[in-house]
Formats: C-alpha cells, sequence, structure tokens
C-alpha cells in the first residue's frame, strides 16, 4: 500500500512518479471534497425545502386524481358580508382521450422539450432543488424555474401561482407523492388532458391535447405530422403568448406570429438533441410552412355571458387586472416592462381570463351588498329628475362610497343603465374636477406648508394675469361677482370663492411649494398633467384630465383618515378552489397630511354645512353623522361633484353628460331648474345609505382633535397677534388687545402669526391700507396726504371693479374687453 508521502529518491523517472501520485491523490481529494459538498447543498436544499410544507396536509390518491379529472369549476364574486353577488360560468373547451391516442411525436417531444429526465427521476431533479434553495437563501435568479412534468401539473391542478419558496417546497413535495400514486404513463395522460394550449379557431379558450389539434389543425391528436406535433408541444409552456389566434378567432400577425413559430422550431431542435427525429426529419420539419395547416376562422359556439352590470364588470376588470400581474410575476418577469409591450401584455391578459373563468375561484370582495343596492335604489328613483336629454344623451351618474381607513369600495353606481351605455362613470371616466380639487390641491397644501391657517385673510379682489401663451386668465366667482373684501381662509373654503383660491395657489407656486407630490400621494398622479401645476386655473379644477370618482373619494377619504391615504380597491383576497390564498390586498399607507392638518382642513370643510354652500340642505340630512362636503362645478355646469366623509366613510358623486361639449346647466338654471340642486339629491343618497346601515356610516362618532392641535386668540380683521408695526411710507400702525378678537385652530408648526402690514395673501397695497386706516397711526400730515391720494385712487378703482362686475353679470362687454382679440374665455369653476 503507498505512502502518501514517499522517501526521496534520486531518480528523474521516481521524481515524476511522486509529481504523478500525489497529482492523483491531491485530484482524488479535491473531487472527493466537491462530491461532499455537492452532496451536503443538495441535502440541506431538500431538507430545507422540505422543513417548510412540516405542517402541509398530504391529499391522498384518490384527491390527486380528483383534481385533475374536475378540471374546470365556476368562480364566484363574494360580497364582503358573504354574499354570492355572481358565478362565472368556465367557458373552456376540452376533450379527454387516453394516452395510447396521442401521436407518440407529441409524446417524445414533450419529455424532450419539457422534462429530459422525466422517465429516470422520482418527480424532481436534484440539480434544479439545489438551484432554487440557492438563489432563494442568496437572494438571487427565480425560485420557480427547474419544474419537472410532475411538478408542472401539480401547479397546474393543486396549487396557484405564487411565487415563494415555501409554495416551491410544497410543489415539491407533492410531485413526489404524485410519482408515487401514478404510473409515468398516467402523468403524462393526465398533463396532455389538463394543461391549456390557447385558443381555437372560434377564439375559444382550449385546454388537453384533442382539443387543442382539433382546434388548430381540425384532426385529431393521433394524426398529426411531426411540425403539427411540436407546434402543439410548444404552446404548453405559454399558450396565449404562441397561440395563432386572437380573442375574435382572427389570425394574429405574422410578427405576433413569431413566437410561436420560433418556439416550434424549438421543440424540433430538443428532439433532434434527444435523438427523437433524425436529422433529416429536423431539416424537413423546420422548413415546413405550418401557417397553411392552421384553420380558418369559424363561428364562435354559443357560451353563457357575464352578467350585464356595472358591478360585475368592475369586479371582473380588477380581478383580471390582479390575475395578470401575478402571471407576469409567476414568470419571473417585470410587471412594468410587460405594461409597456401591448401584445405581450394582451396575451397574459387572455391567460388571465381563463384562470378567472376557469380555475373556481373564490374572490373576495369589498362590496356592501346593503350599501350597493341601496344606491343603486337611489339612483334608479332619481334618474328620471337628474337633468334633461340632449342630443340623445342623457345625463349619467358616478358614485363611489369607500371605507376611510382601507380604501375598500363598499358601494358604487357606475351609470344610468348599463344596457344603455356601458361606460363606468365611477372608475373609468376622467373629468375637471370643479371646486372639489381646492382643499386637496390648494388649502391642505398651504395649511402643511404653514402658509395660512383658517383664519389667515385672502384677497376676494379682481384678478387679470397673463398666460404664457399671451392670452389673459379673469377669474371670477359664482354669479361674475367680485366682494373686494378680505375674507378668512375658512370662509373662502366654505363659500367656495374662486378668487382668494386663485391667490393662494400662486403665493404657494411663489413659495416652490412641490404641488405635484401632493397630488401623487393622494392618488391623482394619473389625473393631472404635469404641466398643468404652473396653471393658475388648475386650483379651481381646470384640467385636461381629471380624475375618476373612485380617485375623488379616495383622496377625501385620506383628508377623513388624518392625512393618510389608501389606493381604492374592490377586491380584497382570492383564492383557488382548493383553498390556497392566491393573493391578499396590501393597503400600503401613504401621508399625504399631518393629522393636525388634515383635521383643521375637515374643521374647514365642516363649515360648508354652517356657512358655507350647503347651509340650505343641512336641514334634508338625517341621523346624527359628523360630516364634511364639498361642491364643485366644472366650467359651463358641464359636470357637477359633490364629496363628502364622516369619520367611517367617504361618498363622492358626478353628474354629467357623456358627451363633455354639451355645456348644459346641471344646477337651478335654464330647464334643469325642476330637477333639484346636486347637494340635495346627494344629502338623500346619504339617508338611504344611513337607513341601509348607519353603523358603517359612522353613526355616534366623531373626528377626533389631535393633540397637536394649537389654539390662538387672533385679531378678527387680519387673522395675526395685536400689536403695533411699519407700513409703508413710514407709516405706523397699531392693533391693540382692545381689538375685535377670535379663537381659531392652528397647525402645530405654525406659531400665531405677527401683527405686520401685509397680512392678506392677493392684496394690492392700496387694499390693505383701506382695510387697516383705523389702526393707523395719524401723527404726520405730510403721510396723511399720501394715504388721502391712496384712499382716493383705491375708491375709484373699486367703482370701476363694480362697474366690470355688473356688466359681467349682465353680459355687457366693456370696450377694453373688446379690443381684446387674444383674450381667452374665462375658466371660472363654480361651487
Amino acid at each position: 500500500m503507498p505512502t502518501p508521502y514517499p522517501k526521496q529518491n534520486s531518480s528523474l523517472i521516481h521524481r515524476l512518479s511522486q509529481v504523478v501520485q500525489l497529482g492523483q491523490l491531491g485530484l482524488k481529494a479535491c473531487l472527493g471534497l466537491c462530491c461532499a459538498l455537492v452532496c451536503l447543498a443538495l441535502g440541506l436544499g431538500l431538507g430545507y425545502l422540505l422543513g417548510l410544507t412540516e405542517d402541509q396536509v398530504i391529499p391522498s390518491r384518490q384527491e390527486m386524481a380528483q383534481a385533475m379529472i374536475n378540471t374546470e369549476a365556476p368562480s364566484q364574486l363574494i360580497s364582503q358580508d358573504g354574499q354570492v353577488i355572481a358565478q362565472v360560468q368556465p367557458d373552456i373547451r376540452r376533450q379527454n382521450i387516453p394516452l395510447d391516442q396521442v401521436n407518440p411525436l407529441i409524446v417524445n417531444g414533450l419529455v424532450a422539450t419539457e422534462d429530459e429526465y422525466f422517465f429516470d427521476h422520482p418527480g424532481f431533479v436534484p440539480s434544479a432543488i439545489l438551484r432554487a434553495a440557492v438563489s432563494y437563501i442568496l437572494g438571487i435568479g427565480n425560485p420557480s424555474g427547474g419544474s419537472t412534468l410532475s411538478q408542472q401539473l401539480i401547479k397546474q391542478s393543486l396549487l396557484t401561482n405564487e411565487v415563494s419558496i415555501a409554495r416551491k417546497a410544497e410543489e415539491l413535495l407533492l410531485a413526489i407523492r404524485l410519482e408515487k400514486f401514478f404510473s409515468k404513463e398516467q402523468i403524462l395522460e393526465a398533463y396532455l388532458n389538463f394543461s391549456s394550449f390557447g385558443r381555437n379557431a372560434k377564439g375559444e379558450n382550449v385546454a388537453g391535447i384533442e382539443a387543442a389539434s382539433q382546434g388548430l389543425f381540425g384532426k385529431k391528436a393521433a394524426e398529426v405530422n411531426l411540425p403539427q406535433a411540436a407546434f402543439l408541444v410548444g404552446l404548453a409552456q405559454n399558450p396565449y403568448s404562441y397561440t395563432p389566434y386572437r380573442q375574435d378567432g382572427s389570425f394574429k400577425s405574422d410578427e405576433q406570429n413569431e413566437q410561436g413559430l420560433h418556439r416550434m422550431e424549438e421543440v424540433l431542435e430538443r428532439m433532434r438533441i434527444e435523438e427523437v427525429i433524425s436529422a433529416e426529419e429536423y431539416q424537413a420539419a423546420k422548413t415546413y410552412n405550418i401557417r397553411q395547416d392552421f384553420i380558418q376562422t369559424s363561428e364562435r359556439t354559443p357560451t353563457q355571458e357575464d352578467p350585464n352590470t356595472y358591478l360585475f364588470q368592475a369586479l371582473k376588470r380588477e380581478s383580471l387586472h390582479i390575475l395578470t400581474q401575478r402571471l407576469v410575476e409567476a414568470r419571473g418577469e417585470d410587471w412594468e416592462s410587460i405594461k409597456s409591450q401591448p401584445d405581450r401584455l394582451v396575451n397574459y391578459y387572455d391567460e388571465a381570463e381563463q384562470v378567472f373563468k376557469n380555475r373556481g375561484l373564490e374572490i373576495q370582495t369589498t362590496i356592501q351588498l346593503d350599501l350597493h343596492q341601496a344606491l343603486a335604489s337611489n339612483l334608479e328613483q332619481t334618474a328620471s329628475r337628474l337633468g334633461s336629454p340632449r342630443h340623445g344623451d342623457v345625463v349619467q351618474n358616478g358614485t363611489v362610497l369607500i371605507d376611510n381607513h382601507t380604501g375598500a369600495i363598499l358601494a358604487f353606481t357606475g351609470g344610468i343603465d348599463y344596457e344603455h351605455q356601458q361606460t363606468d362613470h365611477a372608475f373609468s371616466t376622467r373629468r375637471s374636477p370643479g371646486s372639489t380639487i381646492k382643499p386637496l390641491l390648494t388649502y391642505g397644501p398651504a395649511l402643511q406648508e404653514g402658509l395660512i391657517s383658517p383664519a389667515s385673510r385672502l384677497a376676494d379682489n379682481y384678478i387679470r394675469s397673463q398666460e404664457e401663451d399671451g392670452t389673459y386668465y379673469e377669474p371670477s366667482n359664482y354669479g361674475q361677482t367680485i366682494s373686494n373684501q378680505m375674507v378668512t381662509a375658512r370662509q373662502a373654503l366654505a363659500q367656495s370663492l374662486n378668487n382668494p383660491t386663485v391667490h393662494l395657489y400662486h403665493a404657494l407656486l411663489q413659495q416652490g411649494a412641490d404641488l405635484k407630490s401632493y397630488m401623487d400621494r393622494l392618488g391623482f398622479d394619473q389625473a393631472i398633467a404635469d404641466h398643468e401645476y404652473q396653471n393658475l386655473a388648475l386650483s379651481l379644477g381646470g384640467t385636461q384630465t381629471g380624475p375618476t370618482v373612485a380617485e375623488m373619494a379616495a383622496a377625501y377619504a385620506a383628508i377623513a383618515n388624518g392625512g393618510v391615504y389608501h389606493k381604492p380597491h374592490l377586491i380584497q383576497s382570492i383564492r383557488d378552489r382548493h383553498g390556497n390564498l392566491y393573493y391578499q390586498v396590501n393597503s400600503q399607507e401613504e401621508r399625504a397630511f399631518n393629522p393636525d392638518v388634515a383635521y383643521i382642513l375637515v374643521d374647514m370643510l365642516k363649515s360648508v354645512k354652517t356657512e358655507g354652500l350647503w347651509q340650505d340642505h343641512q336641514h334634508v340630512l338625517a341621523g346624527d353623522l359628523d360630516w364634511m362636503v364639498k361642491t364643485g362645478t366644472s366650467e359651463g355646469y358641464i359636470d357637477s361633484w359633490v364629496v363628502g366623509s364622516t369619520p367611517s366613510i367617504s361618498l363622492a358623486s358626478w353628474i354629467g353628460y357623456d358627451n363633455p361639449e354639451i355645456q348644459q346647466s346641471l344646477d337651478q338654471a335654464d330647464d334643469n331648474q325642476a330637477f333639484g340642486r346636486p347637494s340635495d339629491r346627494h344629502a338623500r343618497a346619504m339617508n338611504r345609505l344611513y337607513a341601509s346601515n348607519a353603523q358603517l356610516l359612522g353613526a355616534g362618532q366623531s373626528f377626533e382633535r389631535p393633540a397637536s392641535v394649537q389654539e390662538y386668540s387672533i385679531v378678527e380683521k387680519t387673522g395675526q397677534a395685536p400689536g403695533a408695526f411699519p407700513g409703508p411710507y413710514q407709516s405706523r400702525y397699531q392693533v391693540s388687545a382692545e381689538a375685535p378678537m377670535k379663537t381659531e385652530i392652528f397647525p402645530q408648526h405654525m406659531p400665531r402669526p405677527d401683527a405686520s402690514f401685509n397680512y392678506a395673501i392677493g392684496a394690492e397695497l392700496d387694499e390693505i391700507a383701506y382695510e387697516l386706516e383705523d389702526y393707523r397711526l395719524k401723527d404726520s400730515e405730510a403721510i396723511n396726504r399720501r394715504f388721502r391720494s391712496i384712499l382716493q385712487g383705491y375708491r375709484q378703482r373699486l367703482e370701476k371693479s363694480f362697474n366690470r362686475s355688473f356688466k359681467a353679470i349682465k353680459g355687457i362687454k366693456d370696450d377694453e374687453d373688446e379690443n381684446q382679440e387674444n383674450q381667452q374665455p374665462n375658466r371660472n369653476d363654480q361651487p
């Protein structure tokens, strides 16, 4: 037996033999160590994966067989209170056949392409399991790769498409059990009968190799030739990307078909490598024109149609979005990247629809049926009183009721009549928000930035601003009126005054406030184009895009929820037919405003009921709801909004024509006067909801005031502390503590403002001088003469402004206006 380290020998030959022996020993040692490490890693990886399934309930042989036979099952949409909203009927075409009726080319091609070790492994390939474990532990790669046919069958019949190491471990365990219960031939037969193969020439979903062969080539699976077999095998990997047919049964474009043809060539190549076919057969099949064999589009077999309701279509739309995204992620692809590729996105969407209709999903929705039916009933009873039809276009409505704390949509109305108009006005249409945007875009950020308190004074005066394109912007208040007074921020918001709001928005822009970030945090990232933030008209709702009703409801819900935003959603969770959780909503929080700012904004919006535009409708409301409200109407009365919130819920409602070119009053003007104000209708809708579920609406609850909200006593006229301060032209002012005072609330980060001359945002010097004249110290005759001149000029300007307002109300143009050829129309928002 040779020693590990032989004695020295002067012979050159012996020295060489020593080197060879040492090299052999070293190589053996290295190989042994590598093998040991690999075995250890494999054992650890396998042990780790199986350890994750310790509590897994293992199905019996009969349960496994049933799962592979009972392939289609209706999905159900379930309300929040457990009622079945709708049952989705399967629409897949399938025909099961025994394995001996499948062409061996298909079987051999499938094994060669998808699982070359199929007849040798026990349900899994050890190296693939090792890769999955290592990729998960190191956080690299996709742990879902390397599935055998057995694992694929398990995933399709018993598991979800979830991508996780735990799901991979479960798949592994069940694949081992599958191989124990069934022969290789039985597994192949089940796989070929179960798997999806895309669409047939009618555009129908097909599953099983026989239905696929008949649907694409018009022949049985036993009769296909080599290229046809390879094409069918290739479909199994990505059926909706590789199928030659669209949803309506028409052919895809040549470019779109390239994916399926390329996959067919990959299958042929694998068959050649595995010596299933000869090189000659490979070359002949590769040049074969498979397109000529696809059968022409034929008439679709009638199936049960989806329910024609706004509710079902909205739930289906969100479900398909979730399922599509999950399918993309399950394949290890980037969702954002796929969204930018329309053809691939459509393929994934079609596959998601097949899952939605045929996999027996239990989809838990956020809908509270009693509230949803109350809203629907209210709309049905009032639809004929919303307004006059114009050019065949009826007045439509979209309403959304949302949970402030979660973003869950509890109820909605999508329109007057789905049979007449399928456009969903709750989730799909975007319209000008009118004054409802004011708290979100202007007053909320101004409070957050420390620019105002509710007591801060804003100028309600004439505005004429030249835009970048040379045109002029001249906003006015409702009824073309301007008070030429200083109003509080609380009053400006409560009465929905436009000109003070424009001044405040301009001040925010001048201060450099990032208003886009505020709106993005409130879910308005798709509602307003970036360039529009520089337009003063945006502060009154002047936008080319606008929010959906659901987005508006969610934004107000954030205010009512202490400044925390939740994305609105209809789907709470999705489970497969075996009860496995496939999706659970993750309602992530986004802080839009500080809690004290949100409370102050709520308090200001509650003033709408007491000193604002809601006073006439306060008596209509029933119950003990503590709620805030805001109305809004776009220019020309095209869009009418009302949004209200209690501590629990927010209700947003829009009324208008589908055609935005129809400029017809939706308020009290013209022949729509008989239909009543939108605010009145909104109040009655709240009453109906209150009668259905008072507790859910927030009965007996109150908005809680955060400890960070401060109270200060301020001078009523200025919104500031009393005190002395300098003015222009060496003037001096003294506002004593004996002046009329009031108490107002302030955000924590904003101290009580010191007395100063420039106390009103948007005011001109002569306006402030006029308002503060009683507090000016009149100890200098020279200064007095100066200010008499200023005040006289102000009175003349005031008279001219009054005349302008009067003419605007009467519809009389000024000579100055007549000469302004480039002046654009007013973009006035109404309250």
